[in-house]
């Protein structure tokens, strides 16, 4: 099989500097975010497959690429919060159906969402004592406890003076 080379891009582009990647890297994240294939995305930037694959090895890239997919995921779950009220509104409407099997469907995905819902300590004295408690190495000792960090959490969180 043949080796591609990669394509050299002009060292005079400009380079955002919070980013350290060039219009033509930041072009190329947003294609693939937005689901083409690579093949695709060099095919439209006019650069040879085997330049994103490096790109993508590069720590500024793969930053960039996360940040912008955190940043999506962080407004498709706002806006998937917005329609709660008409997402319960549908799955109550469901369950009032005239249809047996869009009843017992509906019924069943609210039991398995409460059930596998795993709802953490409602004990702020319990969650700090375990933000306090460590393990470590030493076989004489096993597990710690930082008194002075306890003490610091539960002034902090107005629960003792």
């Amino acid at each position: 099989m043949k080796k591609q080379n990669s394509t050299k891009i002009n060292n005079e582009e400009t380079i955002n500097r919070k980013t350290g990647l060039s219009p033509i890297q930041e072009k190329a994240i947003f294609s693939l975010l937005s689901g083409s294939k690579i093949s695709d995305v060099a095919g439209q930037l006019s650069i040879d497959r085997s330049t994103i694959y490096l790109w993508q090895e590069k720590e500024n890239f793969k930053a960039y690429y996360n940040y912008l997919k955190e940043k999506i995921k962080f407004e498709t779950e706002s806006t998937l919060m917005g329609l709660h009220k008409d997402a319960v509104q549908s799955i109550s409407e469901s369950l009032s159906s005239d249809s047996d099997s869009i009843r017992l469907k509906a019924a069943i995905w609210i039991l398995e969402e409460i059930k596998s819902k795993v709802i953490e300590s409602t004990n702020p004295l319990k969650m700090i004592k375990d933000k306090c408690t460590g393990s470590t190495f030493d076989m004489d000792f096993g597990v710690f406890f930082d008194q002075g960090k306890y003490d610091r959490l539960l002034k902090e969180n107005n629960l003792r003076e």
